[in-house]
C-alpha cells in the first residue's frame, strides 16, 4: 500500500472512498525498450498502453486475439506501471477490470488494461493527509502520466473490442490516444497528472522534452507533438459555407458524396487565410461544380459574412498542432454558377438540401459551426 507523497507532484481532494478505477499501457518502441507509459486515474482513473510485438501486423483488424501468456504478461507489467504510480496514494489493491489488444498496420500492435483500484479511507493524522485528500483539483505535470477524477462509469459500456481499439487510437496512425472526457478538455482543468502519447521517439522518461514546443492552450486533446498536421503550433484552415436556394429549399455545399455535411475545406500554402486566398479557394470550387465568372466570385467575396475565426477543433489536433483559420459563409442566388443547373467536372461536391425556412437554416448552420468551437468550462 503507497503512502508516500510526492513535492512534484499536486494533487486534489476526493472526498469518497470508491474504488480507483484504471488503465495502464507502455509502447515499446524499439528493442531497447524505448517507451511512454500513458495513465489516467479515476476516483483516480489510469491509464496505459503497451506495445504487445514487435513484429507489424498489416491486419484490416482493430483488435487482435491475445497469444499464449501475452495477455499475462501485459496485464502484469501495466499493474506494476500502475503501482508505481499510485505510491503516492493510499490503496488497498489492484485489480484487473479489462484488457485489450489492438492492432497496429504499420508499427507494433498495443494494448489497453484497464483496472479498480480501490482507495483506502482518507485517514489524517496531525493534519497531515494524504495527496488525494487534500487540496482542490490543482494542477500536476508528470512524465508519462495522468491522473484525474472519474466523474461516470469505465469507458468499456457495451463497447466491443474493435470499438475500444477505434476509439482510443490517433486518426491515421497506430499510435493511442487518451481519451479525454469533456471535463477535462479545458486546458485550464488541472489533471493529478498528464503525459500524452506523441509519434516522436524521446528516450524513457526523458524529462522536459518538448517543453518549448507551442502548447495548444484551447482544449487538452489526449495527443502530444505534431500528429498528421503539417508543423508544430497553428495550422492555418479555411472553411466555405457555400448556400443557395433551389425550388424554395435551402441546401448547402458539401464534400464527398454522402448525407452528412462536409464544409468544403482549403490549407493555405503560404500560411495566410486571407482575402486572396478565399478568391483562389473559390475558384477552385466553382470550377470543379460547373462555369464561373470572375465579376460573380468577386461580388461573392465582397458580400462574404464570417461564420467564425480562431482556433478550430479537429480529430488531428495534438496539444502541440492544431487547426486555426476561418469558417466563411456566402449566398449564392445566380444558379448559372456551382453546378446548381449545369453542374459538371468532378464529383468532389455537391449540394445537400436544408430547410425551406431561412430561420431553421440559420439553426442548422449554428449546428454546423459549433462544433468546430472549443468551449470548455474549467
Amino acid at each position: 500500500m503507497g503512502t508516500k507523497s510526492s513535492e512534484s507532484l499536486k494533487t486534489y481532494a476526493n472526498e469518497t472512498d470508491e474504488p480507483v478505477q484504471a488503465k495502464a499501457t507502455i509502447k515499446l518502441l524499439d528493442k531497447i525498450g524505448k517507451s511512454a507509459f500513458h495513465l489516467m486515474a479515476s476516483s483516480i482513473l489510469l491509464v496505459s498502453l503497451a506495445a504487445l510485438s514487435l513484429q507489424f501486423q498489416l491486419t484490416l483488424q482493430k483488435s487482435l486475439a491475445w497469444k499464449d501468456g501475452e495477455r499475462e504478461k501485459f496485464t502484469n507489467e501495466a499493474e506494476l506501471v500502475i503501482r508505481d504510480n499510485m505510491e503516492r496514494h493510499q490503496y488497498l489493491l489492484v485489480q484487473p477490470w479489462f484488457t485489450v489488444k489492438c492492432a497496429g498496420h504499420k508499427n507494433p500492435p498495443f494494448g489497453l488494461a484497464v483496472f479498480t483500484v480501490p482507495l483506502a479511507p482518507c485517514m489524517c493524522d496531525k493534519g497531515q493527509c494524504p495527496p488525494r485528500c487534500r487540496g482542490s483539483e490543482r494542477a500536476t505535470i508528470a512524465q508519462c502520466v495522468m491522473c484525474y477524477v472519474r466523474r461516470g462509469f469505465l469507458l468499456q459500456g457495451n463497447l466491443t473490442a474493435d470499438e475500444l481499439c477505434d476509439k482510443w487510437t490517433y486518426p491515421g496512425s497506430d499510435y493511442p490516444q487518451l481519451q479525454i472526457f469533456d471535463y477535462l478538455k479545458s486546458p485550464y482543468t488541472e489533471p493529478l497528472v498528464y503525459y500524452p502519447p506523441r509519434m516522436e521517439i524521446t528516450l524513457p522518461l526523458e524529462l522536459g522534452v518538448g517543453e518549448e514546443w507551442p502548447k495548444n492552450m484551447h482544449e487538452r486533446t489526449g495527443f502530444a507533438g505534431v500528429g498528421n498536421l503539417g508543423k508544430l503550433g497553428a495550422n492555418p484552415v479555411l472553411y466555405l459555407i457555400l448556400i443557395s436556394k433551389q425550388y424554395g429549399t435551402y441546401q448547402i455545399l458539401s464534400e464527398e458524396d454522402s448525407d452528412v455535411i462536409n464544409l468544403p475545406k482549403f490549407f493555405p500554402d503560404k500560411g495566410l487565410v486571407d482575402k486572396d486566398f478565399i478568391l483562389k479557394s473559390l475558384l477552385r470550387v466553382c470550377k470543379d461544380m460547373g462555369e464561373c465568372s470572375m465579376e460573380y466570385i468577386l461580388t461573392l467575396l465582397e458580400n462574404r459574412r464570417r461564420a467564425y475565426k480562431g482556433y478550430l477543433k479537429d480529430p488531428l489536433n495534438t496539444d502541440n498542432a492544431w487547426f486555426e483559420g476561418l469558417i466563411t459563409r456566402m449566398i449564392i442566388t445566380d444558379s448559372r454558377y456551382f453546378g446548381l443547373t449545369n453542374g459538371k467536372g468532378t464529383a468532389k461536391y455537391h449540394w445537400i438540401p436544408l430547410e425551406p425556412d431561412s430561420h431553421l437554416v440559420e439553426l442548422r448552420l449554428s449546428a454546423i459551426v459549433s462544433p468546430f468551437i472549443a468551449n470548455y468550462a474549467s
